[in-house]
């Protein structure tokens, strides 16, 4: 209350003693200041104490009512600036002049709710004492003020406390997943309260079964493999202890495991699949699982899986799982091969050239599958019956004359099914005999040579003194073969001179079709049909042609002064000149035909030759010789020869020996051995019939005809001993 309300009240209270004009007063006094007012107020005293004659005052009330007599309050018990408590209690105290009595003493509770000063409760507190119960959370404030007898105004004594009674709570803002395949792990959490910053939340932590101790975050934890827990709470700055969070994980550091429960066979002609898997992590089956196909993206998967529309060839399916802590298993791999391509058409020989007379008649066939699962099996038809199982060679024994026919294909291990050849032939009644009938000649042997003739073409005298040589050592060349070649017609042979070709080079007259395979035309040459059937279509033309460069021949070749007994030393630098003539008799008797030497392809017209009809592979680097007979004496398919380019000179150890070695490209399919290397045969890199037998550096060799030649000629259909 102001000094002048106080004063107002004084001369209203001492009215009945004299006239007051209240309106003058409140007009001119209220506008005066302080200093003003105490002037005029100590003025006045002293007019009164000046008019006390005409005037009675009492001094007392006088004094009560002085300007300095207004009555004083405080709050004497302390409440916090913040507390929990939702009841708190204040005593009053007063400076009260003891002259004047005290008249009411008034607490009141005000609340600010979003800055607006509310008043809640009241209290009166004359007594000197008060309480609020039931404080909701908030700001508050206590004001007491007394009022004396005399209606005098103290100030207010002021008390402001906040009541916070609410807990915080605590939040975990990142903790590791429920399992967890890492042994070490960072919780970090933080709290929320409707007082207190947020920083000024202090927290305690119990691990496992233990007691709250203080932590603050982030709290790091290092646990072995198992289940384990953590409780976190928070105590704000009004001493609230919030309810404990409960963060519970699980460390598992082992790696689950995985298996198939059913796998497609290793080799199959089915372009879908299903796989089926399992896996278990510490016993517990497992969901998770991680699929890939022949290298591509890893994707989730669950079994079983089904593969559809697969490409022929290897198949790879991976599989690994991962646990719900993240632990990723180890791959494991099914491998299986599609096959979808069956096996080649058959190769078939036989012996029996239709129409024929024999009763018997024996087949051999052949077939492979490339890269695929192998041929497993044959089914032969005889005759056109239902095709069965059966094995090379097919031999067929008939009563008498007619049509046969025999078909076989092959069978892989998938069951893919290849392609039909098939082979006709007719049985007729044997010829009548001649009239005369002649006496066929006897079967030569060692001694009584296969029957030839040698003639020379070489109307210029080029041959010279070395013509009487060359015919001695051809004759010993045909006695060569005679050891093993027999047959009822004579082989009747010209040497010619030839600056066209470049060393030695033996060739057929003609040749004759034999029959149909395949879809192609089988001819074989004129030696070796006169040979096989002892028929001379032209009795008046030679029908083999050896043509001779003769520089070539005196620069190079060892013309063997006793070749019938071939004793004399073969010198270094030179190649013998039987081994060679014999080499190329190996030619004209049906070792060559028609493929391109270079990509090995069968000529546009569809013709090759008997020996072209026993190549297998022949586009390939890797070209094979399949006659069975040539088969069982090599003991697996003889290589056949093919130099991707040529070489002047290759060297090669066989028995100790290095030997050098003309290669040529110009040798390939119609010679045998591949590489110049101790890994080939001497049946083949140093047989008659090599691809590369030009051994200049080795003193003394001679090659003969041997028993591997002999099968390769009755592959072909000559007749010829072991």
């Amino acid at each position: 209350m102001s000094q002048f309300e106080n004063f107002l009240n004084f001369v209203l209270y001492y009215s009945d003693q004299f006239t007051v004009d209240e309106t003058f007063f409140r007009r001119h006094l209220s506008s005066l200041t302080t200093a003003a007012f105490a002037v005029f107020v100590f003025t006045l005293v002293l007019f009164f104490q000046n008019c006390e004659g005409t005037f009675k005052v009492d001094e007392d009330k006088l004094a009560y009512a002085g300007v300095f007599a207004v009555p004083m309050v405080s709050i004497k018990s302390e409440i916090p600036s913040l507390t929990r408590n939702r009841s708190v209690s204040v005593e009053i105290r007063t400076g009260q002049d003891q002259r004047l009595s005290l008249g009411q003493v008034t607490c009141r509770l005000f609340r600010d709710r979003n800055g607006i000063r509310e008043e809640v409760a009241s209290h009166d507190c004359t007594l000197l004492s008060a309480s609020f119960d039931d404080l909701t959370d908030g700001s508050y404030q206590i004001e007491a003020e007394a009022i004396d007898s005399r209606r005098q105004r103290s100030d207010p004594a002021v008390a402001s406390f906040v009541v916070d009674g609410t807990p915080p709570a605590v939040v975990i803002n990142s903790a590791p997943a429920a399992f967890t395949g890492t042994a070490s792990n960072a919780f970090v959490f933080s709290a929320t309260d409707n007082t207190s910053a947020v920083g000024n939340n202090r927290f305690e932590c119990a691990i496992e079964a233990g007691s709250f101790a203080p932590c603050q975050s982030p709290v790091n934890l290092t646990r072995a493999q198992g289940t384990y827990s953590i409780r976190i709470r928070a105590i704000d700055e009004a001493g609230n202890v919030g309810a404990p969070v409960t963060q519970t994980w699980s460390v598992d550091l082992t790696a689950p495991i995985v298996s198939f429960t059913q796998i497609p066979n290793s080799a199959t002609r089915s372009k879908a699949e299903t796989i089926q898997f399992q896996g278990t992590d510490d016993g517990v089956s497992l969901t998770n699982f991680m699929c890939r196909l022949n290298g591509g993206d890893l994707k989730p998967c669950v079994t079983p899986v089904s593969l559809a529309n697969l490409l022929e060839g290897p198949q790879v399916f991976e599989l690994s799982a991962v646990d719900s802590a993240g632990n990723l298993s180890d791959s494991i791999t099914a491998r299986w091969s599609v096959d979808l391509t069956p096996p080649t058409l058959p190769i078939l020989s036989s012996s029996t050239v239709s129409p024929t007379t024999a009763l018997s008649t024996s087949i051999t066939f052949l077939s492979n599958d490339g890269t695929g699962s192998g041929v497993a099996g044959y089914r032969c038809s005889d005759n056109g019956a239902a095709p069965a199982p059966c094995t090379s060679p097919f031999v067929k024994t008939v009563s008498g004359e007619g049509n046969y026919s025999f078909s076989v294909n092959a069978v892989d291990a998938v069951g893919n099914t290849g392609p039909v050849a098939s082979f006709s032939w007719t049985v007729v009644p044997p010829p009548p005999p001649p009239t005369p009938a002649p006496t066929p000649p006897p079967i030569p042997n060692q001694s009584n040579p296969i029957a030839y003739s040698i003639a020379f073409d070489d109307p210029t005298n080029s041959f010279g003194p070395d013509r009487a040589g060359i015919e001695s050592n051809l004759h010993a060349a045909m006695a060569d073969w005679s050891r093993y070649l027999s047959g009822r017609s004579t082989i009747r042979i010209l040497v010619r001179a030839s600056l066209q070709t470049a060393r030695f080079a033996a060739a057929s007259r003609t040749t004759l079709f034999r029959n149909s395979a395949n879809g192609l035309n089988v001819f074989e040459d004129i030696a070796g049909y006169k040979l096989r059937t002892g028929l001379d279509p032209d009795p008046t033309l030679p029908d083999v042609f050896i043509d001779v460069n003769i520089a070539f021949m005196r620069a190079n070749y060892f013309i063997d002064p006793t070749p019938s007994t071939r004793t004399a030393p073969v010198p270094v630098g030179k190649v013998d000149l039987v081994t060679v003539l014999a080499h190329e008799i190996g030619h004209a008797l049906g070792m060559n035909g028609f493929l391109d030497r270079k990509t090995g392809a069968v000529p546009s017209n569809k013709g090759i030759s008997v020996y072209d009809s026993l190549i297998v592979n022949s586009t390939t680097e890797n070209p094979i010789f399949v006659g069975p007979l040539a088969t069982s004496s090599y003991g697996s398919n003889p290589p056949a020869t093919f130099f991707p380019t040529n070489s002047t000179l290759a060297t090669f150890v066989i028995g100790g020996i290095t030997y050098n070695a003309d290669l040529s490209s110009s040798q390939n399919f119609y010679h045998y051995g591949r590489y110049a290397s101790a890994a080939e045969s001497p049946k083949t890199m140093l047989g008659l019939m090599g691809g590369a037998w030009l051994f200049s550096n080795v003193e003394g060799l001679r090659i003969r005809v041997s028993d591997f030649d002999a099968a390769v000629m009755r592959d072909l259909g000559i007749p010829a001993r072991q």
